[in-house]
């Protein structure tokens, strides 16, 4: 991404305008405004070489072996791109029109990488016994968030941006209300004894999940699932593949529109495209010639 217009985003001090200021994408931001700093790029040229480091980026995965991060990891970075550019553009009120229209065509042109889908990821989602042997290896600490995951359902950038302020707690189930994607809000629904020992066990006076007066890390969360998975039942699951594991039993048991809701899907076909996996049996198929 380069050209004038895009230059023209870039003012004197506009990478401090992002520190503290991007919410969900706190980490991604982050990553990217110490990298751009880091090499003394301004944004416009630094938007390509950004993105094709971390495209070679490697972590330690089974077996102490270097892989690459998923397309799902890559896709989130890159949504952190876009989200500082449009933050200045938005921060930037001597910008025409037709500047901005510019900078949001070459924001297009960035594209996602398309995931990897089929039975390799459905290997690796947990099932209802290798959660409980999760929970039990764990920490207290990440226990509970492990069991907070599969409760609710929700995405692990939503459960570490929970504020206690908007509890409301009853004699045995907790609504708690959270920001999800673009800023739409739900409500989550967990057991109350899990929200007594968790607020027991955190303390926090802000967030539910905090320690020192700090929120933690998505990617330090999620990271410390996979590392204890690979380590005591022999495959990786992170964060997002407890909310699979939900999403699967609830589209099972109660029908995709209510798991959809629960998900907090803005659309059913969502909801369809990755939980629904039905298909009929050899007898129900001869059942359908039946009168």
């Amino acid at each position: 991404m380069g050209g004038k217009t895009s230059d023209e985003v870039v003012k004197a001090g506009a990478l401090e305008i992002l520190k503290g200021k991007a919410g969900h994408y706190e980490y991604q931001v982050g990553d990217f405004v110490s990298y751009i700093e880091g090499h003394g790029f301004d944004l416009a040229e630094g938007i390509g070489q950004y993105l094709a480091e971390i495209k070679g980026r490697r972590h330690t995965g089974r077996e102490g072996r270097k892989v690459s991060y998923s397309a799902a990891w890559y896709n989130q970075m890159l949504k952190g791109v876009k989200w500082s550019v449009r933050y200045l553009l938005d921060h930037s009120p001597d910008l025409t029109v037709a500047q901005r229209w510019a900078v949001e065509q070459e924001l297009k042109k960035l594209k996602r990488r398309a995931p990897k889908v089929g039975i390799a990821k459905a290997e690796r989602v947990p099932t209802a016994e290798e959660l409980r042997t999760l929970e039990e290896k764990a920490d207290p600490r990440l226990s509970l968030m492990i069991r907070f995951l599969e409760a609710t359902s929700c995405r692990v950038s939503e459960m570490l941006h929970a504020e206690l302020g908007k509890a409301r707690r009853g004699a045995k189930i907790t609504y708690l209300e959270i920001a999800g994607k673009k800023g739409k809000t739900r409500d989550l629904r967990l057991p109350t004894p899990l929200y007594d020992a968790i607020r027991a066990e955190f303390k926090g006076p802000v967030l539910l999940f905090e320690h020192s007066g700090r929120g933690y890390s998505r990617v330090a969360v999620t990271n410390r699932i996979r590392e204890l998975s690979a380590r005591t039942i022999g495959k990786e699951v992170t964060a997002h593949l407890i909310r699979h594991h939900r999403g699967t039993l609830l589209s099972e048991r109660f029908g995709i529109s209510k798991a959809a809701s629960e998900l907090g899907h803005s659309s059913i076909s969502t909801t369809k495209a990755f939980y629904d996996h039905s298909k009929l049996s050899d007898a129900e198929y001869l059942q359908s010639f039946g009168k």
